[in-house]
Order: C-alpha cells, then sequence, then structure tokens
C-alpha cells in the first residue's frame, strides 16, 4: 500500500508537470484530491518499515507544496491572523466578476466592494451598464464588449476588441495627482468554457477538453498580438474568468509577459467556482512587471455563481 501511494504521488506530480493536452480532462480534478486517496494508503501500509513511509510521506509532502497553492494561501492568511505577517494596503483596489449570465445585481454587488477598477464577465448588455454608471456619485467610465466590461474611476479608452468576442482591452487614464498615476492597459477576459465531462469512457470526453486547450491558446495568443501595440513600458493588468485552473499550461503564453498575483499574494481560499463550492481558481487578475500584489483573495457572492477575484495592488515607481 505504501508503495502505490508513493507511486500514485509520483504519477500525479508528472501529470501537472508535464500537463499533456491529451489528458487535460483529468486536470479538471482540483490538485488536492489527489491527497487524499495517497493518504488512505498510508493508513493501510502504516505497518509497513518507517523508512519506506516516511518516504512516501515526504513525496507527498513535496507534491502538495509544489502543486497545492491553497496550502500556501491559507498559510499566508493564518500568518496575518496572529501578526507575523501584515496586510499592506495598495494603491488600487481590482475586482473580478462573472455576473453569472447577465446579473444587473451583480453588478451592484461588486461596486459595493469598493473598486478602482471592475472586470466584469458574463455581465448585463451596454444600455443596462450605461445605467448603472450614470447612476454612481462618482465619475465612473465604461467600455463594454459582448462578454466582458470594464468599468473604472477615471477615464477609459477603448483599444480593441477580440474578434472572437472573448476580451476587451482599454486605456485607464488615471488622475495625476492619485496615487496611482499614470495610465494602465486593462483587459476584461472569458476565455471559452470547459465543458462538464463525467463519461471518461468516451473518447469525445478526452478530446473535447484537448481541444479546449488548444482554443484557450488561441485566445491568449490573439491577446498578445494585440498587447504588441501597447507602449513597451506599459503597465497592464488583465482580469476575469480563465475557464482554466491555476496553473494551467494552457496558459503559458501570458506567463511571459505576466504574473498571476493570487500565486505571490494570495490569502486564504482563493477558489472562485462555484460559488457555494469553490474547487477552481478560475477567476484570476494578472498584472505585469510594474504592478506588485498587495493582497488577493476570493469573497463569495450573493448574485453569482462564481466568486469575485479582489486584488489590492501597488505600482513601482
Amino acid at each position: 500500500m505504501v508503495g502505490l501511494s508513493a507511486l500514485l504521488a509520483v504519477l500525479a506530480a508528472a501529470l501537472l508537470l508535464t500537463q499533456p493536452d491529451r489528458l487535460a480532462w483529468l486536470l479538471m480534478f482540483p490538485r488536492w484530491v489527489c491527497l487524499g486517496p495517497g493518504c488512505v494508503l498510508l493508513l493501510l501500509g502504516r505497518s509497513a518499515p518507517r523508512r519506506w513511509l516516511g518516504i512516501a510521506a515526504l513525496l507527498w509532502g513535496l507534491y502538495a507544496g509544489l502543486f497545492v497553492e491553497e496550502g500556501a494561501s491559507l498559510t499566508r492568511l493564518g500568518l496575518q491572523g496572529i501578526g507575523v505577517r501584515t496586510a499592506v494596503a495598495g494603491d488600487l483596489r481590482v475586482v473580478s466578476l462573472n455576473c453569472g449570465s447577465g446579473s444587473e445585481r451583480a453588478v451592484d454587488e461588486a461596486l459595493a466592494w469598493q473598486p478602482d477598477l471592475l472586470c466584469l464577465q458574463e455581465c448585463p448588455g451596454r444600455p443596462q451598464l450605461e445605467t448603472l454608471v450614470r447612476s454612481r456619485p462618482e465619475e465612473w467610465s465604461l467600455a463594454a464588449g459582448p462578454d466582458a466590461a470594464i468599468l473604472a474611476r477615471g477615464r477609459l479608452t477603448v483599444r480593441q476588441q477580440s474578434a472572437r468576442g472573448v476580451w476587451i482591452w482599454a486605456t485607464w487614464h488615471r488622475a495625476a495627482d492619485h496615487p496611482a498615476a499614470g495610465d494602465i492597459e486593462v483587459v476584461s477576459l472569458r476565455l471559452h468554457p470547459v465543458p462538464v465531462r463525467l463519461d471518461p469512457w468516451s473518447g469525445d470526453c478526452w478530446e473535447s477538453h484537448s481541444r479546449i486547450r488548444a482554443i484557450h491558446r488561441q485566445e491568449i495568443d490573439e491577446l498578445l498580438t494585440a498587447l504588441e501595440a501597447a507602449p513597451a513600458d506599459a503597465r497592464f493588468l488583465i482580469c476575469g474568468d480563465f475557464n482554466a485552473p491555476a496553473g494551467d499550461r494552457g496558459l503559458d503564453a501570458l506567463r511571459k509577459v505576466a504574473r498571476d498575483s493570487f500565486r505571490e499574494a494570495g490569502v486564504g481560499w482563493g477558489n472562485t467556482i462555484l460559488n457555494d463550492f469553490p474547487v477552481h481558481r478560475i477567476d484570476q487578475v494578472w498584472v505585469s512587471p510594474h504592478i506588485e500584489a498587495r493582497r488577493v483573495w476570493a469573497r463569495k457572492s450573493s448574485t453569482s455563481d462564481h466568486r469575485a477575484a479582489i486584488a489590492d495592488l501597488s505600482l513601482q515607481r
């Protein structure tokens, strides 16, 4: 049993290191799921020599440390709770929320969280968003696409929309006297949704997940090609519903130019889908090298089937 536990740890780590497209269906399951059967096998084999038990336990410890991000973010939260680690305020707050099929109530809820920048997906139509913006006492601007939108305190200039309809890019012009003064390139996106298939005996189940991975790469490539038109020293934020688990290799091209902010400053249980039982962190905030994540977390929504991704950020000067 101990040998099987160790083998499972090695195979799970190999899968996450390589993430071949043909096995993308397996990546639909949370990374911490493997810890359950691994620990059960260890308990069943507890009469084995201590040396082998120690090796298997070490393998699972390495697996959890390298691949299960929830452990790191919960540890940060715990350290903040006991005062060992201090939460540092940022210059601006970014909220990204999938509204859940166009819910206007979701937009109102997200605005109540006091964002400076709000990125929406599956959002209400432009007329409804324009009405919401006009009803705010503060000055807000709107950039709306067919499936994603950006609301910001300050002025927005729309730069480009995806030909595939999955993202919108706008330049956010910050006031000169604001701590986060200067322009920021902002993208709100929703990548192609992933089908929930529970029929692994079907070849089409595996092929459909492999196809979605390829589509995600094409959508990211389209975005990065568009962003080449931005100034060389531009600061940018890419926020939204990536419809892929955190760390998915389908987003590798994006990692060359940006960072997943939760990986460096996430606290608590950061998963966002489903709202009532969040097992994956598909809603994310990515930042360019000129932006530092101070604190990133997920907040439960009362109006959507997604939790919101919230990031307090600072701009490097």
